[in-house]
């Protein structure tokens, strides 16, 4: 199964002070050990929210809301994408994040993505139809993933809602209309990727506070702040990137009949942004070439 890692934010990313130099590297030794183990599909950390957006569409009316957001202990810093047998092998690989020595509380949140199978066939389904663009779509996303000259990375998280808490399936109109808007975005060379998660009754959290952890099973109360789904695209504007988000937003509430909706945009950090430390700049062997090797290993 595959288990999307939500790391959640604390003071320090929402202030955007980067990591040192020693937690970069601790965390490339752990993507290391994660490749090695067969089991890191891919990683990113993102700006924080003072760079992003929220989308509100509530009873036809949208509102975009500028960064930063309040909510900082719910909000996501960076994310891993794993391919494990279950669940608890996931909360395993989360209990050796490091990081605890050099911070007092964190907390990360493991939710099963969706697969096609676990859609029930439809009796009006037919040959061509949803199922087999996304099946089609995701191989081409594996052949053919935009260079930076279409724009800076873009990730969208779609909040959750009763319905997606609820595991109500979509309507057909709702995945042909969204594989539509994926196929628009895959044409212009933008889409990176993109996947529905669960509901947070199949998840669960690892919290660390003074070094010690614990685990919580899901379901989570606090669904506004869940996410159900997220796309990575690229997009030269933040303009752009909300009226892509925008979209995504309009066709899941139409699809779901849910009369409020929320998505929050945020742009992903690329390892040039972060500056070089002391460390880096004396020529010490640093994080940086980790994580060259790591994107080169995982074929980014």
């Amino acid at each position: 199964m595959r288990v999307m890692m939500l790391l959640k934010s604390d003071a320090q990313s929402e202030a955007g002070v980067p990591p040192h130099e020693q937690m970069l590297t601790d965390m490339g030794n752990y993507c290391e050990e994660l490749v090695k183990a067969g089991v890191m599909l891919g990683a990113e950390g993102l700006h924080p929210t003072s760079k992003g957006a929220k989308v509100r569409i509530s009873k036809g009316k949208t509102t975009v809301l500028d960064g930063p957001f309040a909510e900082a202990k719910e909000v996501v810093a960076g994310y891993f994408m794993l391919k494990v047998k279950d669940l608890a092998e996931a909360i395993e690989w989360t209990k050796k994040l490091p990081g605890a020595e050099y911070t007092p509380e964190g907390e990360a949140e493991l939710r099963p993505l969706y697969e096609t199978e676990d859609f029930p066939v439809d009796a009006a389904e037919q040959p061509g139809g949803w199922r087999d663009q996304e099946i089609e779509a995701r191989k081409q996303l594996e052949a053919s993933v935009p260079g930076p000259e279409k724009g800076q990375r873009w990730i969208s998280f779609l909040k959750a809602d009763k319905n997606t808490e609820a595991e109500i399936d979509p309507s057909p109109q709702l995945l042909e209309e969204m594989g539509a808007l994926m196929g628009e975005m895959h044409d212009k060379g933008l889409l990176i990727s993109g996947e529905g998660l669960r509901a947070s009754k199949h998840g669960a959290k690892v919290r660390i506070k003074n070094k010690k952890i614990t685990v919580v099973d899901g379901p989570f109360t606090e669904a506004k702040e869940l996410v159900a789904g997220w796309s990575m695209f690229r997009a030269k504007t933040k303009a752009e990137a909300i009226e892509w988000a925008r979209r995504c937003l309009d066709i899941h509430m139409r699809g779901t009949g849910i009369d409020t909706g929320e998505i929050e945009v945020r742009p992903v950090y690329e390892t040039e942004e972060i500056p070089a430390t002391a460390e880096e700049q004396a020529g010490a062997s640093s994080w940086r070439e980790q994580e060259q090797r790591r994107r080169e290993q995982l074929g980014q």
